[in-house]
């Protein structure tokens, strides 16, 4: 039976340490939930030499491993060379790859990732995440790469399968980029990490008042 081996990337930055891999929640979560459905799951993240504050997430999951992409003091061709030759290296031990974007370097992991099947989970609103145009330098060069990333996006949608972690972001790709996508929810909450309501519960403080929001605002009609 093939084992189930699949490579992930975003930009994120993690930290390795003894007990597991540390990063952000919202990423980290998701690598950990993920990890019971593979024999394998390799991320193919930058690294920080320390743990830094916001990687406030371990992935203790033994089967998943951390594949640098470090790239720092290099020019754009060198550091461009030296992660194809990470893509290419790492290849042969998997056999899909998980693209979690929009992200930086999504069009060169997925041209030299060579594995039997490539995806893509799009996050969060394209038309949303379009920057304002200003004149100066800093916004012109981000709205460069806006419609940069956009394009490669769409080159990307032709040959990867396209999952969308939203109802409306489906229906987005859909009317404005005529890309058909799939639906896959990425929440990782569960009825574990609420307080059952208990009679007997009595709260620490009773005059505090804990309230939780998480919502996602959309426009793009």
């Amino acid at each position: 039976m093939t084992r189930r081996k699949s490579l992930i990337h975003h930009h994120m930055v993690a930290w390795q340490s003894d007990d597991g891999i540390y990063m952000q929640s919202f990423i980290g979560a998701w690598v950990q939930a993920l990890s019971i459905y593979f024999d394998e799951i390799g991320l193919l993240f930058k690294i920080s030499t320390e743990r830094l504050p916001k990687q406030d997430y371990c992935v203790s999951a033994s089967n998943v491993k951390l594949i640098p992409i470090q790239t720092l003091g290099l020019g754009y061709l060198a550091k461009r060379k030296k992660i194809i030759e990470i893509c290419r290296k790492v290849s042969p031990n998997y056999n899909t790859l998980i693209i979690r974007g929009i992200t930086p370097l999504q069009k060169i992991i997925f041209d030299n990732v060579n594995v039997r099947k490539k995806y893509f989970l799009l996050v969060g609103s394209l038309a949303n995440s379009k920057p304002r145009f200003r004149f100066n330098r800093i916004d012109i060069i981000v709205y460069i790469f806006y419609w940069v990333r956009l394009a490669q996006f769409k080159r990307i949608a032709q040959n990867a399968e396209i999952f969308a972690n939203s109802p409306m972001l489906l229906k987005e790709l859909s009317v404005k980029y005529n890309i058909n996508a799939t639906f896959i929810p990425t929440n990782t909450i569960s009825d574990s990490h609420f307080v059952s309501e208990n009679k007997n519960h009595i709260p620490k403080n009773k005059d505090s008042l804990k309230l939780i929001f998480c919502g996602q605002y959309r426009d793009w009609e």
